[in-house]
């Protein structure tokens, strides 16, 4: 359990240091991350998620002299103002998309709209 939550640390570390300083990387439980990039269009989400995909594919993680290598499984959700659009019914929707991207093999994003 050490070694696997020194490995989720430095991930959230890898995931800080790919963001702006205006987002959020938080861990919401077990092996599970959200990222709240305000003022981020569809587009825009897949692409950051695309990107942290591949950094943390791409980086090793070195903890208590072991090297690892992860992936990322992605969901993506946006919220557009004046939707109506829960944060409860974001999080589900970014959780469809990290099961379908967990489905499809791993190392990647999905993003499940509502509309």
């Amino acid at each position: 359990h050490q070694v696997g939550d020194a490995v989720l640390r430095e991930v959230a570390k890898l995931l800080t240091y790919n963001v702006r300083l205006a987002d959020a990387v938080a861990r919401y439980g077990g092996d599970e991350f959200a990222i709240l990039a305000p003022q981020t269009g569809k587009n825009e989400a897949m692409i950051l998620a695309n990107r942290l995909c591949r950094r943390v594919s791409e980086t090793p993680i070195r903890v208590m002299g072991l090297e690892f290598h992860v992936t990322v499984s992605g969901g993506v959700a946006v919220f557009t103002p004046k939707s109506g659009v829960t944060a409860s019914t974001l999080v589900d929707l970014a959780d469809q998309g990290m099961y379908l991207a967990k489905e499809q093999g791993g190392n990647r994003a999905f993003m499940v709209d509502w509309d």
